[in-house]
Order: structure tokens, then C-alpha cells, then sequence
């Protein structure tokens, strides 16, 4: 079995992509508050073992993709 990825040609443009889920996992959150999402999801996709940077690209690999938020 192959492992699945999200990638993108840069940490904020996979941050982005990311965010056009915001209204399934952000409801109740303020206008001010969804505008400081994106560099927070990329500080903490920096962090996951699974990321993997070069110049122009950045993925993500996974097997499973779980999403949760809380306020």
C-alpha cells in the first residue's frame, strides 16, 4: 500500500490549502483569529516527523489524515 501525501510548492501555499477547511473545523472562531491560522498550521506542519522540505516544494506524508480543533 502507498502512503498518501499533501504537498505544495511552499509551507504558506500548503498552510492556504489547508485553511479552505476552516469552516469545518474553525466555526466560532472570530474573524481575528482565522486570520493568524496559516503561519500557526505552518509552524505546526513544520513540526511533524512526516514533513519534508525542499527548494520549491514541501509534502506532508501520511497514511490517515485526522483534523481536530477546539477554542
Amino acid at each position: 500500500m502507498e502512503d498518501g501525501k499533501i504537498e505544495a510548492g511552499s509551507l504558506e501555499e500548503l498552510a492556504s490549502n489547508l485553511m479552505l477547511f476552516k469552516d469545518i473545523f474553525f466555526k466560532g472562531y472570530t474573524d481575528e483569529e482565522i486570520k493568524t491560522l496559516p503561519a500557526i498550521l505552518g509552524e505546526e506542519l513544520r513540526k511533524l516527523d512526516s514533513f519534508e522540505e525542499t527548494e520549491g516544494h514541501v509534502q506532508v506524508k501520511m497514511t490517515a489524515w485526522v483534523g481536530t480543533a477546539w477554542k
